[in-house]
């Protein structure tokens, strides 16, 4: 009986025994939910599935995204991988994520791809939690964004190399980490990443994290080309809530504004607000056929033909651009825009394909060259037209003045007609000879491509007295330059994007950036920037690509891996 009864209680033993078991692999289930949102941009909301096993996290999340400026909402689907793994002194990591926004009604379906590898190298670590102790790490990410148009393409990507360390002693922490970004440094550069890429400087951030008892206080400070900014955080462990106050002031060209917000981190999280909206108003004028319907329009001057005909005799006088911009000083903005627009358009009128040899060579002031060899051969083109229709009897030529406008097409066209020309042949061979500017110095081909154009306005603008930038923004078909300037006088500021004009009298630039998205069906993550003498800045990244990051459950890896102390070898 006694032996009924042990075995019995050792069968319950046994039983009790698996609950662990299965306790332990629920507790390898996360799942969370996520509201993300900038005041008057957008909100996500979603949830996430992530499953741990060993060294491995999978996860799958799925949501919706609703952007001010598309009228409905989108459906996303975000699976998640990471793998880590210690190695000596060493922690690896190696991370990727994902966000595709499937297409609504007025957006193209998008994906914005997330990898990430880092190490981090555990020199000093903790005794039991206390002592002194230092971690140094490095992590390279790369991230994608793709577009569906004719199938699914890479369009853009951005390379960012980070470096940090943390050191501390017993319950302090002290950290520090940099992002590199790796760009084109000059705007007209190389068309690829290999032949023009360096390292810039992108984000340097730096803390201090305070633990003790279960409470966890810190206090970070960023800096980036374009503003800086910082954080206050409070966490325990005896609750879930992380509570975090930040702020960020952004450099006077960017919007010039000090933004503060309260972060909540829980179970459900509650994203970042950001406040103020500037509505964008663009220029009416003669809107070209193409983009009339996507809201842009062409830029006219008040004073009509005459702004015209100064701008054609300063470029045909200037010899380099700083020389046409300086003519330019003390002009209206409607004027100077005009000038800009009108180099644009010459620009891509001469738009001819060229060697990559001639590209990387090209610049700004090759393509002005170009543009004003443009405007001499149609300057050429008008003064033959109107010595054959007031010089010609003959009306077989007089019909034919549009196809003999060209004036290369010109000798080759009389030497075949001497009868009809007779005696005039030798009089309009002399005419062509007077009237023909040589243009021998000149690079061969076109004005080059949008890395040369775009820029040569910018270059323009500053030269007339404006701030002035190039930008690297994201099209169906691919990334794209545009030139963006600011009107001293009256603080309005304005995208360029060869001859059209799109124009914030409110001085924002991000309105300007959105309307241009909105126009292409896309929602950009980030955008380029390159300043004086086109030498690159940084990469700004917008709030929708801090929502997409939100998406895809992409989190600080590195910086997580600084803060943490791995178990110490036995």
């Amino acid at each position: 009986m006694a032996q009924k009864e042990l075995r019995k209680k050792a069968a319950k033993a046994d039983d009790l025994g698996r609950v662990p078991k299965k306790a332990g692999f629920l507790g390898q289930i996360e799942m969370e939910l996520v509201q993300a949102g900038y005041e008057n941009v957008g909100n996500v909301v979603g949830g996430s599935l992530n499953i741990n096993r060993g060294p491995l996290k999978v996860g799958l999340g799925a949501g919706g995204e609703k952007l001010e400026y598309f009228e409905d909402s989108q459906f996303y689907l975000a699976p998640k991988l990471e793998v880590r793994g210690i190695l000596g002194d060493f922690e690896l990591y190696a991370v990727g994520n994902a966000a595709m926004t499937l297409k609504g009604t007025h957006k193209k379906t998008m994906l914005g791809t997330y990898a990430a590898v880092g190490a981090v190298w555990e020199a000093v670590p903790k005794t039991n939690g206390n002592g002194f102790h230092l971690r140094i790490g490095s992590e390279f990410e790369y991230t994608g964004q793709w577009i569906r148009s004719e199938g699914l393409s890479p369009v853009d990507g951005v390379d960012i190399a980070r470096f940090g360390g943390a050191v501390g002693y017993d319950a302090i922490t002290a950290y520090a980490i940099e992002d590199v970004v790796y760009a084109p440094k000059k705007a007209y550069g190389g068309m690829t990443l290999i032949e023009s890429a360096g390292a810039h400087h992108h984000k340097m951030r730096a803390g201090i994290v305070v633990n003790k008892s279960g409470i966890s206080v810190g206090g970070e400070f960023f800096q980036t080309p374009f503003g800086k900014g910082g954080e206050l955080s409070f966490e325990s462990r005896r609750i879930s809530p992380k509570l975090s106050a930040w702020y960020s002031q952004e450099g006077e060209m960017w919007g010039g504004e000090t933004k503060l917000g309260l972060l909540l981190t829980m179970p459900l999280r509650f994203g970042d607000k950001r406040y103020g909206r500037e509505h964008p108003v663009w220029r009416t004028g003669n809107p070209m056929a193409k983009d009339a319907k996507k809201g842009w329009a062409t830029i006219t001057s008040n004073s009509g033909e005459e702004a015209e005909v100064f701008f054609r005799e300063a470029l045909s006088a200037s010899e380099d651009i700083a020389e046409l911009g300086y003519k330019y000083r003390g002009k209206t903005g409607t004027e100077v825009l005009f000038a800009a627009a009108l180099l644009g358009e010459y620009g891509l009128e001469n738009y001819e394909k060229v060697g990559d040899k001639s590209l990387k060579k090209l610049g700004v002031e090759g393509s002005y060259d170009a543009a004003r060899e443009f405007l001499k051969r149609n300057d050429m083109k008008e003064k033959i037209k109107a010595f054959l229709d007031t010089s010609s009897p003959y009306v077989p030529l007089k019909e034919n003045t549009a196809a003999l406008a060209a004036y290369y097409e010109l000798p080759a066209y009389i030497r075949q007609n001497r009868k009809l020309w007779k005696k005039k042949y030798w009089e309009v061979m002399e005419y062509i000879r007077s009237e023909y500017i040589r243009l021998d110095n000149l690079l061969p081909g076109g004005a080059g491509v949008c890395r040369n154009i775009n820029p040569m306005q910018a270059t323009f603008l500053r030269e007339a007295g404006w701030d002035a930038f190039s930008i690297g923004l994201l099209t169906e078909k691919g990334p794209h330059i545009f030139t963006l300037g600011r009107d001293p006088k009256t603080g309005e500021t304005s995208l360029l994007n060869y001859g059209n004009v799109l124009t914030s009298k409110r001085g924002q630039v991000w309105p300007l950036i959105r309307q241009y998205a909105k126009n292409k069906g896309i929602a950009l993550s980030g955008v380029e920037i390159w300043g004086e003498g086109n030498e690159f800045i940084g990469y700004y990244e917008l709030e929708e690509g801090k929502l997409n990051r939100a998406k895809a459950g992409k989190g600080e890896t590195l910086k997580g891996a600084l803060l943490h102390s791995r178990p110490r070898k036995k």
